[in-house]
């Protein structure tokens, strides 16, 4: 069997001064798969993802207990900056874009994350996956519909190629056409 490309083992997650969210989470993650977290709303799904992205800082959360190890390395209580240097990309719950800017502008800084010349070819074929982003691209992020941002969330997120991606709530704000 080959090494994971993610793997959690024993996580625990605590809130403010104690509050534990997260107890005995373990998973792992090979190159190539999908993986589904399901569960109730409070079940911590959202939490076992933003520790493994490195957010739970930002909401007083701490990993006080177990390893999250990506590509070997352990990753456990790294910043978002230093997971997404190292290939991983969170879409967040709810839709996370630079309101200020336009869609294009908003690819455009997804892909500054990749090392390539090839920028402006790379925010092309986003638009080609995502048609109705190519017919915003000048639409400023804000004023979008929620839809539209998650859409966008999502694309910004795939033009740094990461090497995992991780979505919470996939399809929120989403019609069935929204990607055509």
């Amino acid at each position: 069997m080959s090494e994971p490309l993610l793997a959690v083992e024993d996580l625990e997650v605590a809130y403010g001064r104690g509050s534990r969210a997260l107890h005995g989470v373990s998973l792992s993650v090979l190159a190539g798969s999908y993986v589904g977290l399901v569960g109730l709303n409070g079940a911590g799904k959202t939490t076992t993802l933003r520790a493994i992205g490195g957010f739970s800082r930002f909401e007083t959360a701490t990993v006080t207990r177990g390893r999250i190890r990506f590509q070997r390395t352990d990753i456990a209580g790294w910043q978002p900056h230093q997971t997404s240097g190292a290939g991983i990309s969170l879409v967040a719950e709810r839709d996370k874009v630079f309101r200020s800017l336009t869609v294009q502008e908003n690819l455009e800084i997804g892909v500054q994350g990749r090392r390539t010349r090839r920028q402006g070819q790379v925010v092309r074929e986003i638009l080609e996956l995502f048609p109705v982003l190519a017919s915003l691209r000048r639409k400023q992020a804000g004023l979008l519909s929620g839809g539209e941002r998650q859409l966008l969330a999502t694309a910004a997120a795939l033009a740094s190629h990461p090497r995992l991606l991780l979505v919470d709530e996939a399809t929120l704000g989403l019609s069935r056409s929204s990607g055509t």
